[in-house]
């Protein structure tokens, strides 16, 4: 008995299946600097997300435009409370990176 697997020709599809992920990197201070010089596309820093705060059609839109959230450990409480009920429902709640952590490595 043959496999209907090898009967099937392989397909070719003309565009790419997938697109590039977005990053978007909470942190302060050089752990910053270091996501800014790795090509994250986004770093929001404290000042930015308290501005968040308030703004939920923002942070919708952050949702909805990154796919991946990176945050340093000491400013997950202040995104759990910001970001959390608009990131967590989607599945997206930040990875938390500890402070002397290689950002390039998430």
């Amino acid at each position: 008995m043959t496999d209907l697997i090898f009967l099937i020709p392989l397909l070719s599809l003309p565009h790419r299946a997938e697109k590039a992920n977005k990053i978007c990197v909470i942190a302060s201070g050089e752990m910053a600097l270091k996501a800014k010089r790795a090509g994250s596309d986004l770093v929001l820093e404290r000042t930015d997300l308290e501005a968040v705060a308030g703004d939920k059609k923002r942070q919708k839109q952050l949702a909805k435009n990154y796919d991946f959230f990176i945050a340093e450990a000491p400013l997950m409480p202040l995104v759990g409370r910001v970001l959390g009920a608009t990131l967590g429902p989607k599945g997206k709640m930040p990875t938390p990176v500890p402070p002397t952590g290689n950002i390039a490595d998430q």
